[in-house]
Formats: structure tokens, sequence, C-alpha cells
């Protein structure tokens, strides 16, 4: 049990390395402009089950519990990049887990129909039952480096996470 241990803090490191090193190099892709978009056809109820259900795993050690709703109207085909909007997915959903304790985190997309079929929009929310925050951290909550706290052990990773996802 003590290796297993040892083994599981290992692999959580080393997660949590190649997520540092993920982030810093997807913020300079996309700070230098090269981020390419793939679109593709991507039904949004699958999209939004399968990263829950890859994102589960984690919250359910601090007794939360993960939830989709559907406000598309029917709309679940969409022309996206499938891997960009699930990275932005995922980086909204871990950061509202980690400043949440046994309670819940909810993933609402929402169609909104625009003057014109090309300007339709897809509104993608992630509500939780954290802590909260100050209105000065909700206006730096998306800047790069930005940490709600540097001494708090949830405030961990490189502050780069919810920058990407303001920039995508």
């Amino acid at each position: 049990p003590y290796q297993q241990d040892q083994v599981n803090v290992i692999l959580q490191s080393a997660r949590l390395v190649q997520g540092l090193i993920s982030d810093v190099m997807d913020f300079s892709e996309v700070n230098a402009g090269t981020v390419v978009l793939g679109p593709v056809d991507v039904d949004l109820r699958e999209l939004s089950h399968s990263t829950l259900n890859v994102l589960e795993p984690l919250a359910r050690p601090a007794g939360n519990r993960m939830e989709f709703t559907d406000g598309l109207g029917g709309h679940y085909w969409v022309k996206v990049d499938r891997l960009r909007l699930q990275q932005l997915l995922t980086n909204l959903l871990s950061n509202a887990n980690k400043f949440t304790q046994n309670g819940r985190i909810e993933l609402r997309m929402l169609y909104l129909p625009g003057p014109r079929p090309e300007q339709d929009l897809l509104r993608c929310e992630v509500h939780d039952d954290g802590v909260g925050m100050t209105a000065v951290q909700q206006k730096q909550l998306f800047d790069e480096y930005y940490q709600v706290s540097k001494t708090d052990p949830n405030s961990r990773g490189a502050g780069l996470g919810l920058a990407i996802c303001s920039r995508l």
C-alpha cells in the first residue's frame, strides 16, 4: 500500500507537470496566432457527456457531481474544432472543480439564434457551488498567470488555463 501511494503521487505529479507544459505551449500558440482551427461536425451532447465522463473521476474525491443541462433546443450538431472546444470545456470545468467541495458543477450549453444562421451562437456556461469570488477576482480571472491565491492549495497550475479559454 505504501508503494502504491508513492506511485500515485508520482503519477499525479507527472500529470501536473504535463498539464503545465501543455498550458504554456497552448498559450504560446494562441499568443503567436498560430492556432489553426479544424472545424468538423460535432454532436454537442456527445462532446459534453464525454468531457464530463473524463472529469468525473477527478470530481468524485472532492465529493462533487458533474451535470449537463441541455439548452440547445434541438441544435445538437455544429461545425467546430472539437479538440479546442473540449479543451475550453475541460479548463472551465476543472477550474470549477478545484474550488468546489461536496457540490454540484453544471455545464450548460445554450443555442442562441442570430439574425442569420451563420451568426448563431453557442453559449457554454459553467456553474458551481464553489467558494465564490470577489468582484476584483472575477475581473482578473481570465488574465494570464492569474491565480486567486498563491497560498491556496487548490490554486495549482500556471494560471494559463482560463487565459487560453478567453483567447480561444
